[in-house]
């Protein structure tokens, strides 16, 4: 078998707890979601753009538990 069939045909496994992120997106809908994906998504340069700790305390403020660091890793 070659390494682009055995690559292709692979599946992938799951190691360690579900990410957090992706729970809280999925709880979230409407303008909370766009919300969120908007704040995630502005690039460094752009004035209003809040920080990780930010956004993960507005988060937790709202019963969603998640890290700084976390926050960070779903970031453009």
């Amino acid at each position: 078998m070659t390494l682009a069939n055995r690559l292709s045909e692979a599946k992938p496994t799951r190691r360690g707890a579900p990410c957090r992120m992706r729970i809280i997106m999925a709880e979230l809908s409407g303008s909370d979601l766009t919300a969120l994906e908007q704040a995630l998504s502005l690039p460094r340069s752009q004035s209003g753009r809040l920080s990780n700790k930010q956004i993960s305390e507005i988060l937790a403020s709202e019963g969603h538990t998640i890290s700084k660091e976390t926050v960070q890793r779903h970031r453009v």
